[in-house]
């Protein structure tokens, strides 16, 4: 449990809404005892969207005069979520509070990259910066944005049913996360559209996602792809366990991620993984051991990567054995202490 919870303000998207951001602040919750969180994002309408953050503007006013309030930690992402966030901060440092900004984003260099001067002065002003892969916390020194730049990787349950020898006719490619073109699933549509005749029969591709549904139906149509593939909508809680228990292999070519917590996620039940070396995914995932690292966007390297655990169906348990054995490295119990240091050294 984090020492002297409830002197620390936890801000940051609810954690029961979809996407990484959320899934972090629900697995960080049981830590804290008193948990205070102000959500400032909820998937409800646009009005809906501004009312909340009103309230979180107000409600933030509110901890930081009758509460006795230290430490804010603000979880961020990229544009619209860091403009929103940066207004809570400096409501925070009106008030002298410590104000820790804990950066998610995936695509936070092209946002700096856009408005460097602005985002160069939030990061300035918060009292540390955290940031949840090897690589950003380098990008963020080579910036100069704070001088006091902490690594904490996201965290997963070692769940206790996971992955066991399958016996499928076909092998069961698992994808899990938002359907768009930053997570590489339209390059898995086109692989197999290119290699159709070669992995018809052979291959079937479980979707558990939303996003782009209508671009997404539209190539699965056009390329002639139902027979290969199985939506399940956004899948959580037991839906998912199952659909992660009975795959083969977890597809996740990702264009961009700050850590890529499904990934990992995927490697906590066993699973090998075919995904690329971007962000902070080679802070947990080993090409050749854990599964097969591809170029984002190339689809001929996913193909040969799918050919790989066709032709060998012992790499499936072999590689999913030494991922797993990886996820324990990112339990609860480790990240907790990793968290519990960075507090100290705000409230020293």
């Amino acid at each position: 449990m984090i020492q002297q919870s409830d002197r620390i303000l936890t801000i940051g998207p609810d954690p029961k809404a979809k996407g990484g951001m959320a899934s972090v602040i629900a697995f960080l919750a049981p830590m804290y005892e008193p948990f205070h969180l102000i959500v400032t994002y909820k998937e409800i309408s646009k009005i809906g969207k501004v009312l909340l953050f009103v309230n979180a503007v107000l409600k933030t006013f509110y901890y930081c005069v009758f509460r006795q309030i230290d430490v804010i930690h603000i979880h961020t992402a990229n544009y619209i979520d860091f403009y929103r966030n940066s207004v809570l901060m400096y409501i925070g440092k009106l008030f002298n509070k410590r104000v820790l900004l804990h950066i998610h984003g995936s695509l936070f260099n092209e946002f700096y990259s856009t408005h460097p001067c602005f985002v160069a002065s939030v990061c300035r002003s918060a009292d540390a910066l955290v940031t949840v892969s090897s690589t950003f916390v380098k990008m963020l020194r080579r910036y100069g944005l704070n001088e006091h730049i902490y690594y904490l990787p996201n965290c997963v349950e070692l769940p206790e049913l996971y992955r066991t020898e399958q016996h499928h006719n076909k092998l069961r490619l698992v994808f899990v996360g938002r359907i768009n073109e930053v997570k590489g699933i339209y390059d898995v549509l086109e692989c197999l559209h290119k290699y159709k005749e070669q992995l018809q029969d052979k291959v079937e591709l479980h979707i558990g996602g939303i996003g782009d549904e209508e671009r997404f139906l539209k190539m699965m149509t056009d390329y002639d792809l139902s027979s290969m593939i199985v939506q399940h909508g956004w899948v959580v809680g037991k839906e998912k366990e199952d659909l992660f228990c009975s795959s083969d292999v977890f597809i996740h070519p990702s264009h961009f991620e700050s850590f890529g917590i499904a990934i990992l996620e995927a490697m906590s039940y066993g699973l090998p993984v075919i995904t690329t070396l971007i962000g902070g995914i080679p802070d947990f995932f080993e090409d050749k051991k854990s599964g097969v690292a591809v170029t984002p966007g190339n689809v001929d390297e996913i193909y040969e990567a799918i050919l790989l655990f066709l032709n060998d169906r012992s790499c499936i348990s072999r590689m999913g054995k030494y991922g797993r054995e990886e996820a324990k490295r990112f339990t609860p119990l480790q990240i907790e202490q990793h968290l519990q240091n960075i507090y100290i050294k705000l409230f020293i």
